[in-house]
């Protein structure tokens, strides 16, 4: 395929943050090489701006109208490969979509090649006609191969989509490129119909990488999508369909009987916008004024018979003139495949932040990375800088819940948290399925939690790591009372076919690896592996500023507690041991931030316990609840010592997010706290369920100034070299990747039929 250089043409209008992420994506694509120009209109946004971020890679045309057409054929103009593609500003494109268009040029006689292009839900295809007869009637029914109409007297022609779109560029030089009388709407199909009548073919692909089309707002169209300008789009119609009749000596009176039937439709869905409040009265006069006008000046070019072509200068020699960087990840580019139910902006924190950080920091180093997860809403696959999540639709996941049984597994589901967790990973692993018929993977990595991968990790064709967190069964024997019977035996016996059933285990710290040997009888794969988490350091003048006050600050410590407030976090221990350091410490202020997780249980809610059983403490503790990143972070800068005194964590990021802030840590020698806290150095740890114990250190560090500032010194110091977020995406990514070279699973090929997501 490489022996076509391309050219990427992307004309835009006002669009800057929709340009960047467009040029952005463009840095994972898989070919060798090839340039990239972008035509700017008359833009009064940041358009430049992003334009100047990207000048080492991109050249840049300018025209002074709105006209498409124009702005491709300043684009063509400075084209120097073989190939020009088209690109619309408001699209991304697949890793693999240069590649999937020049495997279209595999024969002489083809003139240009399209591919598929997603709407913006990313789930559906952009309404595409296929083919267009000799009136630019589109058959949105007729689908490929179109071969019987690859001929150059066919009325009927193939059509491809402007948003992904590409041609020859000595064919676009000798037709003279787009007819700039069309400023939008037919520009591509025109082009089209002069390619198939020269005797070339027009290809559409039905395969391989495809577009995703955000359909933003523009000169036609509002952000509701509904057509509020139809001057250009009923004068083309006219005068496209009017000159090629001309052209060729056919009925004209038939030519315009089908332009009339098309501005009588366009009608008919305005006066059902506006009996419908998707237009005003006064937009349906201005509406019906345009449709006029257009139909008169669309007939009066029509007759001047006059195509406004470019006169383009002679192709350069061959090669590109500049060439556009792409991510070359060392070791070559994978495919990544997360699971996370919950993403950050429904769930702060744990999991969906640790899963969120870990996808975006492989994707960052340009890895081609999806991350599958639940929302409110409409599924929707979205483009973060780089990172393609998936948002399925909750909605069509608890439609599933509800009929959940369990087959496989010969025993019907009880319990409501089985049946979601059950429905969930089956939604997974269909978008999973969805995405390896297109495209494909090289790993699924989904937590243990919920039990999230479930189904990837019974798939035999999938590799499947699962990364370790506190498992249910450690939460359960913590939390007895609050898990019903029926939940508790449901979820270990998923548990225990899930972490049984993967390809490999990723254990956050030297406990969990331990735990998963000695509590689920599975002997320690080869291919497991130990990699901490890590966390993204804190702004840099918050950390001067906090380690500076506490070296220079008189005042009395500030002791700071960050977490829910639930039994497995050990708040009742914590506030069994302010009763005693109160006594000795009577300045101490304590402040408390996170849920209560038994808010709605008067007899065990933190809130009513602290006035009710330890009303002393009131005037020395301030429960904050949940409060924002912004005011958390100020939390973090004016506490002196960091406690929370978990009975069990499978790690502990609250204890990382601590010490970046350059605060001593006092906790429970449990778990992966163990490997985060050095005793004695960055902190104190003390046994679990043990008042006094806790106590007694937090009053050591309370009453020492000196040991607490030396602590947090090497806390933050223990961060930064082990623990801050690169470091430890780093380390996670050649772990990961030394399973994928350690899998032996053959993956077969897969159809669109094998997918069964929701």
């Amino acid at each position: 395929m490489s022996h076509h250089s391309v050219s990427i043409v992307i004309s835009t209008l006002n669009r800057g943050p929709l340009l960047r992420n467009c040029l952005h994506s463009l840095r994972y694509q898989n070919y060798p090489a090839f340039e990239v120009i972008v035509v700017n209109g008359p833009s009064t946004d940041n358009t430049d701006e992003v334009l100047a971020d990207f000048a080492r890679d991109v050249r840049v045309a300018r025209v002074d109208v709105a006209n498409l057409s124009v702005s491709r054929n300043a684009g063509i103009a400075l084209a120097t490969g073989s190939l020009v593609l088209f690109l619309d500003d408001d699209a991304y494109p697949e890793p693999d979509w240069i590649s999937t268009i020049v495997s279209g040029y595999d024969r002489p006689d083809v003139g240009g090649v399209g591919t598929r292009v997603y709407d913006p839900s990313g789930f559906a295809w952009q309404t595409n006609p296929f083919t267009v007869d000799q009136f630019y009637r589109a058959n949105f029914e007729r689908r490929p191969p179109v071969w019987a109409f690859e001929f150059p007297d066919s009325l009927t022609i193939p059509h491809i989509l402007g948003a992904s779109s590409s041609f020859r560029t000595d064919l676009l030089h000798r037709l003279g490129g787009f007819d700039e009388e069309i400023e939008y709407f037919l520009d591509e199909s025109e082009v089209c119909r002069r390619v198939a009548e020269l005797g070339f073919r027009i290809r559409f692909l039905d395969h391989g990488a495809s577009v995703h089309h955000k359909f933003a707002a523009g000169v036609t169209r509002d952000e509701t999508r509904i057509l509020k300008y139809p001057y250009p789009v009923v004068k083309n119609k006219y005068y496209v369909t009017v000159s090629d009749c001309l052209r060729h000596g056919r009925n004209l009176s038939e030519a315009i009987a089908h332009c009339d039937t098309f501005v009588t439709e366009l009608m008919d869905g305005a006066r059902w916008q506006l009996a419908h409040s998707g237009i005003s009265s006064s937009e349906f006069k201005r509406f019906s004024e345009e449709v006029r006008r257009g139909q008169t000046q669309g007939l009066q070019k029509a007759g001047a018979s006059v195509r406004k072509s470019h006169v383009f200068e002679p192709l350069a020699e061959p090669g590109l003139k500049s060439r556009f960087a792409t991510f070359q990840p060392a070791g070559g580019r994978k495919s990544f495949c997360f699971i996370s139910r919950y993403s950050p902006r429904r769930s702060p924190g744990g999991v969906a932040r640790f899963m969120f950080d870990l996808a975006s920091g492989f994707a960052a180093r340009g890895h081609d990375v999806h991350l599958i997860t639940l929302r409110e809403g409409p599924s929707e696959v979205e483009y973060d800088n780089g990172l393609w999540i998936h948002h399925l639709s909750q909605a069509q996941v608890l439609q599933v819940a509800e009929r959940v049984g369990m087959p496989p597994l010969g025993a019907y589901v009880e319990s409501g948290a089985g049946r979601m967790n059950i429905a969930w990973a089956q939604a997974a692993h269909g978008e999973v399925m969805r995405l390896r018929s297109e495209r494909y993977i090289d790993l699924v990595v989904a937590p243990a939690w919920d039990q999230e991968g479930l189904f990837c990790a019974l798939d035999p064709s999938l590799t499947t790591v699962v990364s370790m967190n506190t498992t249910f069964r450690t939460y359960a024997e913590i939390e007895r009372g609050a898990v019903d019977a029926a939940t508790r035996r449901e979820l270990t016996t998923l548990e225990t076919l899930y972490l049984g059933a993967a390809s490999s285990i990723h254990a956050n710290s030297t406990a969990t690896a331990r735990h998963v040997q000695e509590a689920f009888g599975l002997p320690r794969p080869s291919s497991a592996m130990t990699v901490g988490h890590g966390c993204r350091d804190a702004a840099a003048q918050a950390v001067a500023h906090g380690m500076a006050r506490r070296r220079t600050a008189a005042e009395t410590p500030k002791l700071l507690y960050v977490s829910r407030l639930e039994r497995r976090k050990g708040t009742d221990t914590f506030f069994s041991a302010l009763q005693t350091l109160i006594k000795v410490c009577p300045e101490l202020q304590v402040r408390v931030v996170g849920r209560d997780a038994y808010a709605g249980d008067p007899q065990r809610s933190y809130l009513s316990r602290l006035s009710q059983e330890w009303p002393h403490l009131t005037s020395n503790v301030t429960l904050l609840g949940e409060i924002s990143d912004a005011a958390l972070a100020k939390e973090y800068e004016q506490a002196d010592i960091f406690c929370v005194p978990s009975r069990y964590e499978s790690f502990g990021i609250i204890y990382l997010e601590a010490m970046r802030y350059g605060l001593p840590v006092v906790a429970t020698a449990v778990g992966g706290i163990t490997d985060i806290v050095l005793d004695g150095q960055t902190g104190l740890l003390v046994p679990p369920d043990q008042p006094a114990a806790l106590s007694q250190a937090l009053q050591r560090l309370a009453q020492d100034r000196d040991l607490r500032i030396a602590m947090g010194e090497q806390a933050r110091q223990r961060f930064v070299e082990h623990f801050e977020h690169e470091v430890i995406i780093d380390r996670t990514l050649d772990a990961f990747s030394k399973a994928i070279a350690q899998s032996a699973v053959v993956v077969p090929t897969a159809s669109p039929e094998a997918a069964h997501g929701v």
